[in-house]
């Protein structure tokens, strides 16, 4: 035992080490300079608004952070990060932030996105198809839209080429649209196939009447690669399906199982029901503070009172559907696992039981920090041997956008990592390991299966090949079985919370702006909280349960 703690440390001495030095060449980050803060971004937004004779205090408005995921993606495909970076810091903004004002029961609205340092990216303004206007030629318009590009988006149209131009009758007005192509734009992704098509940036401008109603940079991508792209994903949405279907049937064997064994009375209800509170509650919190990007999708026919009571109402009950899951897995978990592992329930035990503080937990929790670095090593070999030898690819990441757009994102990094480890670690580990082990009498399959439907319920992820995440995480799951029965379920909570809250903390780290640079700071302690337990335990006098938990540690 003594052989093994050592090499733990070892391992994660070395992990730590690997994921500090190679981050940032396993998992690339997009170069964004978040220099303005969110309510800077907001006073921009509505100072361009009301330039436009809006009073933007007479709407409701959301803010979000997002990318354009498919323009990211094939420029990072066919021109590699370094360049995709550059026409983002220097042409157009593929990460920006979209201000939506709005009032219920109204056609109209305005979007607007707007680059990280604050500048109008793209613009909409919905008006009703019936409401008056006037009605221009085609030549007009365009000479309407030529100049608002040359003098309110600084853009010289001589370098430019009229690519299209439609007109579309209303009732009252009539609508104009021209897209222009930048010269010596073009990107060609197969050279030698002539069907396949060419990206290049574009300007799009709308004229309602005689206003601009919308205008609109961005990067036309070819119609094959997007077609070839949803292909890809489209496998690993029903690789991601399927062991999402495999899960559900874990919850319907264990609400079965606990069924029966309340029968025989061998269950136990109350550390279920811990796990499924804390998870519910976790669930419950992260639904109230994404708040904003369910605002963001508001669909004004609706009353809003309505529509805000709804998203209350969803994410109550998703938190009481998986809380009660949670609970159910739990307890037949823990049942079936006392039979075979029970070892491994004991520190668990004791911090059901309030028991937060003894040197059994302080083992445990110093145990699972140690997985957890030692898999940031791993992962991050991973994919630094993947990308050069292997073809594996995948597109850099930015500030994560949905963190961005919450409320206070410094805290969702805490609830999302207790939501990942608790309800992970319960399906998977507990009651997964525990039942295949029972019914299946052999160790190594009941550590595969789990492993397996656990890993590629991840291919969703922007990873290519699409399952190789599946693979990754199988070989990770099989190690977090044998964490599990050996070190105990404590160790794997703890591992898994602080592996997701590292690795939700690091791209906020890795940015310019001070405010983001601080939520990344909030979150690296976050992921060091439960520390508080060694730290705690070992300032205390051990009692007799403590001395017996070390000798079993150093003998067994």
């Amino acid at each position: 035992m003594r052989l093994m703690n050592v090499l733990l440390a070892l391992g994660a001495v070395a992990g730590a080490v690997v994921f500090v030095l190679f981050y940032d060449s396993a998992f690339p980050a997009a170069a964004i300079d978040l220099d303005l803060s969110r309510s800077e971004i907001r006073a921009r937004a509505d100072d361009y608004v009301r330039e436009r004779g809006i009073d933007p205090d007479t709407f409701k408005s959301a803010l979000t952070f997002e990318v354009d995921g498919e323009a990211a993606v094939f420029l990072q495909r066919v021109l590699g990060l370094q360049e995709t970076s550059r026409i983002a810091r220097e042409q157009l903004a593929l990460w920006n932030w979209r201000v939506r004002w709005f009032r219920s029961g109204e056609k109209e609205e305005f979007i607007l996105r707007l680059t990280p340092d604050g500048r109008p990216l793209r613009f909409h303004h919905a008006i009703p198809e019936a409401a008056a206007g006037d009605s221009l030629s085609q030549d007009s318009a365009l000479a309407i839209a030529a100049a608002f590009v040359g003098e309110r988006l600084d853009i010289d149209l001589a370098g430019w080429r009229l690519e299209d131009q439609s007109t579309q009758t209303r009732d009252n007005r009539l609508d104009h649209s021209f897209t222009w192509e930048k010269i010596g734009s073009e990107i060609e992704w197969r050279p030698d196939d002539p069907e396949a098509g060419t990206g290049s940036t574009r300007l799009a401008v709308g004229i309602y009447g005689s206003e601009i109603g919308s205008f609109s940079q961005y990067i036309d991508v070819p119609e094959m690669f997007s077609r070839e792209q949803s292909k890809e994903t489209s496998v690993g949405s029903l690789l991601s399906l399927v062991s999402f279907g495999l899960s559900f049937a874990f919850i319907i064997i264990a609400l079965v199982l606990a069924i029966v064994l309340y029968k025989r009375d061998q269950i136990r209800w109350r550390p279920g029901l811990v796990l499924g509170v804390v998870l519910g509650v976790s669930v419950v919190l992260v639904g109230l503070l994404s708040y904003p990007v369910i605002k963001s999708l508001y669909v004004t026919e609706i009353g809003y009172p309505v529509f805000a009571a709804m998203g209350l109402a969803a994410a109550i009950m998703v938190g009481v559907v998986l809380g009660l899951a949670t609970w159910v897995t739990a307890a037949a978990g823990q049942s079936l696992a006392s039979e075979s592992f029970s070892e491994s329930l004991r520190v668990f035990g004791e911090w059901v039981s309030g028991r937060f503080f003894s040197r059994a937990a302080a083992i445990e929790t110093l145990r699972g920090y140690a997985i957890a670095l030692a898999f940031l090593g791993y992962v991050t070999v991973f994919y630094l041997v993947g990308v050069r030898y292997l073809g594996v690819w995948l597109p850099a990441d930015s500030p994560h956008s949905q963190l961005l757009s919450m409320y206070l994102p410094w805290l969702v990094p805490l609830l999302i990592a207790t939501q990942a480890s608790v309800s992970e670690e319960v399906m998977y580990r507990l009651f997964g390991v525990s039942v295949l082990k029972r019914y299946l009498k052999y160790t190594f399959p009941a550590l595969l299966i789990p492993a397996m439907i656990w890993a590629f319920a991840h291919s969703t992820y922007p990873v290519y090949p699409v399952y190789v995440r599946g693979i990754e995480l199988t070989i990770v799951g099989l190690v977090f079985g044998w964490v599990f029965i050996k070190y105990g379920l404590v160790a794997m909570f703890v591992a898994h919370y602080a592996i997701d809250a590292i690795l939700l903390a690091m791209p906020f780290l890795k940015t310019a702006g001070g405010e983001y640079v601080g939520y990344g700071v909030a979150a690296m302690f976050f992921a060091a909280l439960p520390l508080v337990v060694p730290l705690i335990a070992w300032r205390r006098p051990p009692d007799s349960d403590d001395r017996l938990a070390a000798r079993s540690v150093t003998h067994r």
